[in-house]
Formats: structure tokens, C-alpha cells, sequence
């Protein structure tokens, strides 16, 4: 009787209806959710009661209920949605960058050329102005502005003048006067810059240029009197080419001398230069004047002697009274450097012997 009341049990469960099935779970739990299709001949995995799948129970609170169901198909969704939403800013953010970098581009491209033709108007700017004044003054003014300060330094002076030259001014066309005149300017400049010297001014037909005033030079007294005869050296050449052109020849008398003086810019807001002010100055320009008087080309101081490079050969010269100079004046000729000569390549102690 028991089994076949438990046979009968069980035809009955087999018999039962899905609507039945489900109607043995609570309400609130099972929802209602839609039947999903079932195969032919094959059972529907979510119609299978809980006594004989025992996976059903675990699965339909999720596939049945239908508050649950519908936040998890929101969930799947918004899974789906996410990877997709982060590409697109992903995309866009890329596509930002991108545009960013070219704009960057352009700007320093048009920057670059900006300050190429700057550059090139800086330079042309500088060598203009080189031709006004010392390539270093130039340099210093365009990187740091005029300044007005001065300092004391001890120089070399050189002052170079032509002798004649008002005679010669006479003889001679204006227009073929300037050319002459430049042109021993420009080899003049030549052999002084070439020697560590920058000339000053030209006043008239003279030249100041100056040793050791811009930039500390040991050599600044050796490299005057190397400069000096590099001067004679153009002039002869300078010379020659004159005479080729029916032209009468140049004559020059240099003076040097060491001693300190008072450097910097000098002049108006409107109109400056560089220059130097001190006794030394006058006192080479005194010098060179003397070298009419004993007939030859380059003369120097004491001081100079003192400091020169026992290689040049001097020759005394008379002591002479001079304005503004305390007593007789001794000068020297420089005759000639002498390279192969056994003297001393700088005086011992700092005073020439002899």
C-alpha cells in the first residue's frame, strides 16, 4: 500500500503541470518571469522541480524572480556598455592629444622662425655696429645693455699717426684721399686685431688702440709690440701698391706705453662709446710724436722696456723733455723681434736687464 501510494505519489509529481511545479514555491520568491521555449523531447533546465534537480533551487531565485532578473540583465548591460564607453573617451582623449600635439607643432615651428630671423637680425645688427665699435664692446651692450661703470686697469696704449698726411692732403683728390686713407685704415686694424688689440677711435688720421682693456692679457705689452711691426710690415706692402698706382707713399710713427687708466663706456644716453682716460693715453700719444724728431717708426717707453720680451732688439733714444711729463722722457726704438735670438723670452723678475 505504501508503494503504491508512493507510485502514485510520484506519477502524480511526474504529472504535474509547470504552473503546479511553481506553485509550490512562495510567490514572492518565484515572480513571474517568462517560460523560456523548451526543445522537443528535451526538458526546459529551469522547469526541472527542486526535488529532482537539485541545481534548480540555486538558480531560479535568480532566473525567476523578476526584480532580481531585471538587475541583472541591467548589470550585463551596463558590463557591456562600460568597455565600450571607456574606448570611446579613450578614443576621444587620443584623438584631443593628437590635435594638441599638432597645434604644438605649428607653434614651435613658427617660433623657430621667428627667432631664426631675429638671430639673423641680431647678427646684422652686431656686425653694423662692429664697424662702429670693438666686436667685445658690441657683445657686451647687446647682452647686457649700456652700462656706466669704469674700472681701473693697467693697459698698454698704442697711438699711430700719419706723418705728411696734411701735405699729402694737399697733392691729393678728396675721393682719392678717403680711398687711401681707408685702405691703411683697414690693414692698420688688421695687424692690431690679429695681435689681441682692439682699436678705440681713429682721430683723423691717428689710431688708438688699446692692450689688455677689454680681457685680462699677461702678453698685453708684447702683443702691442708685435702689433707695431705687423703695422710696419702692411705699411710696406701698402706701399707698394701705391707706388703702382702713381701714388706717393705712407709714412707712420708709433708710440706705446703702459700704465693704468680709467675704462668703460663713456658719453650720453643718445651717443656712446667705449673708451679709456688716464695719463697713459696722452703720454703715447706723446710718445709717437717724438718719432719725427729721431726719424724712425715705433717708439716706446720705459715701462714698456721693463715688461717687453728680451727678443726685440731697442735701441735708446736721447732723453727728452716732453709736456706734461716731470724731468727728461727716455725712449726706445724697437728695431726688430729676433725669434732665434738666446735673450730671455720675458724679463726675469719682471724687469728687463740691460
Amino acid at each position: 500500500m505504501g508503494a503504491e501510494q508512493t507510485g502514485v505519489r510520484a506519477d502524480a509529481t511526474e504529472g504535474e503541470s509547470d504552473e503546479q511545479r511553481r506553485a509550490a514555491f512562495p510567490r514572492d520568491l518565484v515572480g513571474d518571469v517568462p517560460r523560456r521555449s523548451q526543445s522537443p523531447g528535451r526538458p526546459d533546465e529551469g522547469d526541472v522541480p527542486p526535488a529532482r534537480h537539485g541545481r534548480a533551487i540555486g538558480r531560479w531565485p535568480l532566473e525567476c524572480n523578476s526584480e532580481l532578473a531585471r538587475a541583472w540583465r541591467a548589470g550585463t548591460a551596463w558590463s557591456r556598455a562600460v568597455p565600450r564607453m571607456l574606448w570611446a573617451i579613450l578614443t576621444v582623449a587620443v584623438l584631443i592629444v593628437l590635435l594638441q600635439v599638432r597645434r604644438s607643432r605649428r607653434t614651435v615651428a613658427a617660433l623657430e622662425r621667428r627667432l631664426e630671423v631675429a638671430s639673423r637680425g641680431l647678427e646684422s645688427l652686431q656686425q653694423a655696429f662692429s664697424h662702429f665699435a670693438p666686436a667685445e664692446v658690441v657683445e657686451e651692450i647687446i647682452a647686457h645693455g649700456v652700462s656706466t661703470r669704469s674700472e681701473k686697469k693697467e693697459i698698454t696704449v698704442l697711438f699711430a699717426d700719419l706723418k705728411g698726411f696734411t701735405a699729402l692732403g694737399e697733392r691729393l683728390e678728396p675721393e682719392v684721399l678717403v680711398r687711401v686713407l681707408n685702405g691703411y685704415f683697414e690693414r692698420m686694424s688688421r695687424a692690431i686685431t690679429a695681435h689681441r688689440g682692439h682699436v678705440s677711435k681713429f682721430l683723423g688720421d691717428g689710431i688708438l688702440a688699446l692692450f689688455g682693456a677689454l680681457e685680462a692679457n699677461p702678453w698685453q705689452t708684447n702683443d702691442a709690440a708685435h702689433a707695431a711691426l705687423a703695422m710696419r710690415t702692411a705699411l710696406a706692402d701698402y706701399n707698394a701698391a701705391l707706388r703702382s698706382e702713381g701714388l706717393p707713399p705712407l709714412a707712420v710713427g708709433v708710440g706705446i706705453h703702459r700704465g693704468s687708466v680709467v675704462a668703460g663706456v663713456i658719453g650720453s644716453a643718445e651717443l656712446v662709446e667705449y673708451g679709456v682716460i688716464g695719463r697713459a693715453v696722452n703720454l703715447a700719444a706723446r710718445v709717437q710724436t717724438l718719432t719725427r724728431a729721431f726719424a724712425v717708426d715705433v717708439l716706446v717707453t720705459e715701462a714698456v722696456r721693463d715688461v717687453l720680451d728680451q727678443r726685440f732688439r731697442l735701441a735708446p733714444m736721447p732723453a727728452t723733455e716732453v709736456k706734461g711729463v716731470p724731468g727728461p722722457l727716455a725712449t726706445f726704438a724697437v728695431e726688430i723681434f729676433d725669434p732665434t735670438s738666446d735673450a730671455p723670452a720675458r724679463p726675469a723678475g719682471g724687469r728687463r736687464s740691460g
